[in-house]
C-alpha cells in the first residue's frame, strides 16, 4: 500500500493564500492525476466542481477523517451489517480492535 501527499504549494505557488486559484489548480492537478491513484481526498472546501470533471475511475472523498464517527452504525448494503462488522470481517479483527483501543486519541 502506497500514500502520496501533495502540498497545497504544490498544487499553487501560492499554497492556499489565494482560496479560488487554488481551488482552480486542484481541479486541474486532479484532471491530469487523478487516473494515478485509487483515492483522492481534498478538504470540502477545495474542490467546489462537479464530480463528472474528474476520472469516474478515481474514488474521490472530502474530508474522510470525520468517517470515523460513522464506523459502528453505518449499515453496509452488500453485507446487511454494520461497518463494524464488515471491516471486522475483512480486516480479521486488526482494525477494530485499533478504534476500540482506549489510549487512542479519538480528538480531531
Amino acid at each position: 500500500m502506497e500514500c502520496t501527499l501533495v502540498p497545497p504549494n504544490e498544487i499553487h505557488k501560492d499554497g492556499l493564500s489565494n482560496l479560488e486559484q487554488y481551488q482552480r489548480a486542484l481541479r486541474d492537478y486532479l484532471r491530469q492525476n487523478a487516473r494515478k491513484y485509487d483515492v483522492a481526498e481534498y478538504g470540502q472546501y477545495y474542490l467546489p466542481f462537479s464530480r463528472q470533471d474528474f476520472p469516474e475511475e478515481t474514488l474521490m472523498v472530502a474530508r474522510s477523517v470525520l468517517l470515523h464517527y460513522h464506523f459502528f452504525s453505518i449499515k453496509m448494503p452488500t453485507t446487511g451489517g454494520t461497518l463494524k462488522e464488515f471491516l471486522y470481517h475483512h480486516t480479521k479483527g486488526r482494525l477494530i480492535s485499533y478504534l476500540e483501543n482506549p489510549k487512542i486519541n479519538r480528538n480531531i
